[in-house]
């Protein structure tokens, strides 16, 4: 298949793993979000380009299927995402899950 994971459906699975209850569920929440910062390699390499907005939706056509979202919402963390990493952080018993979690406002 030639569909790129999104925002939603990395929010998903951090989600999933949020509510586990699973020994080391949240460190996979935090390795997940990291990967969202970690996979834009492509956004990252648009820049050099002269006509964005065609990359942008020829990208987003073969890799995602449609044209209706733009690359900003396609793997930026947005408030959904934020609120899972400090619901994992809360679920958490780690003894500096709180402070982590207050980090994440930072």
């Amino acid at each position: 298949s030639n569909l790129t994971p999104n925002i939603i459906c990395y929010t998903a699975v951090m989600n999933a793993w949020a509510k586990s209850g699973e020994p080391g569920s949240t460190a996979k929440v935090r390795r997940l979000f990291q990967q969202i910062y970690e996979s834009d390699s492509f956004i990252n390499s648009t820049d050099k380009c002269d006509d964005l907005e065609a990359t942008e939706k020829v990208y987003l056509e073969s890799h995602v299927g449609n044209d209706s979202i733009t690359l900003d919402e396609m793997m930026h963390p947005n408030a959904t995402t934020f609120t899972t990493l400090i619901d994992a952080y809360a679920r958490s018993l780690d003894a500096d899950a709180g402070e982590a979690a207050e980090a994440v406002l930072r």
